[in-house]
């Protein structure tokens, strides 16, 4: 059962993701000079480390990935004319694809966990 307090929107909260793969964070613009993996079914969540947090005109972005298929979601705030991370939203939308997968017992790496 999801989390009622996880406040996303409702086009994320209607994609199914029993298929979901991993989930990706670069910079909409620069993606494949930005991207790094921050969780995935294997692994579970591996952290933020290396990602490009801010920048002037390129966007930060979730990808989530399935079989043959992607759903990007922005995932920035405006502040002092750049685009910045918002951890607080891919934290939710971490948590929210962890309780739907019921993936968060050890040896798992949860969002929950992470500091």
């Amino acid at each position: 059962m999801r989390h009622p307090d996880l406040d996303l929107p409702a086009v994320i909260r209607g994609i199914s993701l029993d298929g979901i793969i991993r989930i990706d964070l670069g910079l909409e613009g620069d993606w494949s000079g930005s991207v790094i993996p921050i969780w995935s079914r294997r692994d579970g969540f591996v952290g933020f480390d290396g990602a490009v947090l801010s920048h002037s005109t390129h966007r930060p972005s979730l990808e989530l990935y399935f079989e043959g298929a992607w759903v990007g979601v922005h995932c920035f705030t405006h502040e002092d004319g750049s685009n910045v991370f918002d951890r607080a939203l891919a934290d939710r939308v971490i948590e929210w694809v962890e309780e739907s997968v019921g993936r968060t017992a050890a040896p798992f790496q949860s969002i929950r966990s992470a500091p």
